[in-house]
């Protein structure tokens, strides 16, 4: 059974009545300069693993009993649970290895009532590995809970911290600032180091990068909430630079072209999802708003449209909203009205599972994968075609379409099931004819 805060203060304050004046003292950041605090050697069983950390607070929301552990977290299944959610988080097997091999290097932190501060993931490692005590930086008796966060914000800002915080973990930490204690996005860029000091050009560039990590955690609720809570706001901790494209994407069209700015935001999802899909078949779509060369794909690929026309037989409701806060500055970028918007909720939905079940009919997951995966790259391979095209002479465009119409009509009279490639050479011969017409018609 947990010992009470109570009675961990009056521990943690007859250890430190016991020190001698060679006691060991670190230099704390505080309230805007630094204390020197001591540390003490405490049982490793002793310390309360606390909710608020921002290293797992995503492992933790995301738990299904979370408000059962907020609702009393210092309890014996409280805390066995977060004990059990930070043996789960990334290295975790790792940090006890190199705990039971070197032992403890640097302390961790902990309030006056016993509350760690720092250190969590280290004391249940040490636990684990039966080693009795842990050494620990004790905070001062009046700090209060706006204080811890923001000793948490700073050492996470120090260059030579050794364990930067997780993606998702870094965006909450943000948005917890601006929401909980009203930080102007230049604030929050000074206190977690995305600006370099108070110059008005540093600030503005450190704002950005605020602002675009309000975006990106947007973006992830929005996957998550599409999914079903299947996909967690970690899974995209190692695939920063595909979540800040989603952005990107949306926010560079969103002024000119809203409609076309989903639509592409839209496509980038889909290939978030389509594990796999590459990165150069990815950016493409940003020339295609209005979806044409991925959706042409998709449903030319029997496997895709099949799914797509089942999906649309089931209508399911429309995705939910993400979750928004005001000073996003009125929400997030609606999802688009996309024919391929189905697609992309059944593969955020079936995240994790072998099969997508929609309308008495099972599909093969991976096939679907593959398939996406395939229809991105052929959607690639056609607007590179039509840039090609296009620079070239409308006369050639349409003695090469002509004879590749004939090719195709000799083959779809041989084989008339089979009429992709007549419609594709119908299609160039279009577009060539096309060409032809705005160049007469320019002369």
């Amino acid at each position: 059974m947990p010992l009470t805060p109570s009675a961990l203060e009056a521990i943690i304050a007859a250890a430190l009545a016991a020190l001698g004046p060679d006691a060991e003292r670190h230099n704390v950041p505080w309230k805007g300069g630094e204390r020197l605090s001591s540390v003490i050697s405490m049982e490793t069983g002793h310390p309360l693993l606390s909710i608020r950390n921002h290293r797992y607070a995503p492992h933790l929301r995301e738990a299904p009993d979370y408000e059962d552990i907020k609702s009393d977290p210092n309890s014996a299944a409280s805390q066995d649970r977060i004990a059990e959610i930070l043996r789960g988080t990334e290295g975790f097997e790792e940090l006890r290895k190199n705990l039971a091999e070197e032992g403890q290097n640097e302390p961790g932190m902990v309030t006056h009532k016993g509350i760690l501060v720092n250190g969590h993931r280290r004391c249940v490692a040490m636990r684990d590995n039966g080693q009795t005590h842990i050494n620990l930086i004790v905070l001062p008796s009046d700090a209060s809970e706006k204080d811890i966060d923001l000793l948490e914000v700073m050492l996470q800002a120090r260059k030579d911290h050794k364990a930067r915080y997780p993606f998702s973990s870094r965006l909450l930490q943000a948005r917890e600032l601006a929401t909980t204690y009203g930080f102007s996005n230049e604030q929050i860029a000074l206190k977690l180091g995305d600006a370099a000091s108070s110059e008005p050009a540093e600030l503005r560039r450190g704002a950005k990068k605020v602002s675009l990590a309000f975006l990106q955690l947007i973006t992830l609720e929005e996957i998550r909430t599409r999914s079903g809570g299947r996909i967690s706001l970690t899974a995209f901790d190692d695939k920063i630079q595909t979540i800040t494209d989603i952005v990107d994407a949306y926010e560079s069209l969103k002024t000119t072209d809203p409609v076309g700015a989903s639509r592409v935001r839209e496509q980038r999802i889909l290939g978030a999802l389509g594990e796999g899909v590459f990165y150069r078949h990815i950016r493409s779509v940003n020339k295609d708003p209005k979806s044409k060369y991925l959706a042409t794909a998709v449903e030319d690929d029997d496997v895709l449209n099949d799914l797509l026309v089942a999906l649309r037989a089931e209508a399911p409701p429309a995705p939910a909203a993400p979750v928004v806060h005001a000073f996003f500055g009125g929400g997030a970028p609606a999802t688009a009205a996309s024919n391929l918007s189905p697609l992309v909720d059944a593969l955020a939905r079936s995240h994790g599972t072998d099969t997508i079940e929609v309308g008495g009919k099972s599909f093969d997951r991976q096939i679907v994968v593959g398939r996406v995966q395939a229809a991105f790259a052929e959607g690639d391979r056609e607007l590179q075609a039509d840039e090609q095209r296009a620079n070239r002479q409308p006369k050639q465009l349409v003695e090469d379409a002509t004879l590749n119409l004939g090719s195709a009509l000799t083959d779809w009279i041989a084989a008339p099931s089979d009429a992709i490639e007549m419609r594709a050479a119908l299609a160039d011969l279009d577009r060539a004819v096309a060409a032809l017409k705005r160049a007469v018609g320019a002369k």
